[in-house]
């Protein structure tokens, strides 16, 4: 079985949604901590291979590396569909989408 990994960092309010989106959904996962302080995000392998912005989170799923929480969360909940997260009713996606955009634009 594919593992998904997730390159974070436990002080991280960004990797922390997605930790608890895979909680949540109950999807195995194997963690990546990245030391902040000693710069583990800005390295040239780490911003070659997993993510051009040099932060986290990072999630690795089979091919695919995805960066940007909310993305993720997305990504998790279309890759995942057991133990939904989202609505099914169109209206309230959006309304979903627009929280996240506040909490991503506005207030982080």
């Amino acid at each position: 079985m594919t593992k998904v990994e997730l390159y974070h960092n436990d002080m991280s309010s960004c990797s922390q949604k997605v930790r608890l989106v895979l909680e949540e959904k109950k999807i195995r996962w194997t963690g990546h901590h990245m030391n902040l302080r000693k710069g583990e995000t800005r390295t040239k392998t780490y911003i070659k291979n997993f993510n051009k912005n040099g932060v986290v989170p990072t999630l690795v799923y089979k091919d695919d590396i995805i960066i940007e929480s909310s993305i993720i969360m997305e990504y998790l909940e279309d890759t995942f569909p057991q133990n939904a997260l989202r609505s099914s009713n169109p209206a309230n996606i959006a309304q979903m989408r627009l929280k996240n955009r506040k909490i991503d634009d506005v207030l982080h």
